[in-house]
């Protein structure tokens, strides 16, 4: 029975693909196979001439809800098929490789850089974060020390003064203070309130 469904979800998805610009409350197949993760469908849909760009009702790619869910195969694919790695997407700007880093999705990250991602790419909006900002926000060590090694700016600083050790700090996030502070981050550094990291960390 599960056979029988999936191939049928093939099939209509498929069959949907024919028609690149047609949107289903505000979604086109290629967008809700690759938020699923089904890369067998997302590489049928490609072969059926799907087009890679077109964003749901709220600005999303096909490329950022993969990137966001997690979807390693999906991302790669996608992105060998010229999904365009750096385009920001929401009315903030996010990028994948944002959605990627904030969700500790460490493969994920890997395929976008390698495919040439901005490593040091800020939202559009205020405080204007960048992904080891928000990697390190939400404590995902493996994923803060990825971005690193790409070549991450340490002590990127945003409009509300923060820096990566900063936000960590605050967050209590040991194990990413620690790997911030051997990679350079500079613990002097106040936000625009004037409190440092170690005020934060004794909160």
């Amino acid at each position: 029975m599960c056979s029988l469904i999936s191939d049928s979800v093939h099939l209509l998805l498929l069959h949907w693909s024919l028609y690149p610009h047609h949107m289903q409350e505000g979604y086109t197949a290629l967008l809700l196979a690759s938020r699923r993760g089904d890369v067998e469908v997302v590489r049928l849909l490609l072969k059926a001439g799907a087009a890679v760009f077109i964003p749901d009702k709220d600005g999303l790619s096909p490329l950022y809800v993969a990137s966001q869910e997690g979807h390693t195969e999906v991302v790669d694919v996608l992105v060998k098929a010229g999904a365009d790695v750096n385009q920001p997407c929401t009315k903030d700007g996010l990028s994948p490789l944002y959605a990627a880093s904030g969700n500790g999705h460490t493969e994920v990250v890997d395929v976008l850089v390698k495919a040439g991602a901005d490593i040091n790419q800020a939202t559009t909006e205020e405080p204007c974060s960048v992904p080891l900002e928000i990697a390190a926000q939400e404590g995902h060590t493996e994923t803060v020390q990825r971005l690193l090694e790409a070549g991450a700016n340490v002590n990127h600083k945003d409009k509300d003064g923060d820096t990566p050790v900063n936000i960590a700090s605050w967050k209590g996030h040991t194990a990413v203070v620690k790997l911030l502070i051997e990679n350079g981050a500079d613990i002097r550094v106040c936000d625009k309130d004037g409190r440092s990291p170690l005020y934060g960390a004794s909160q």
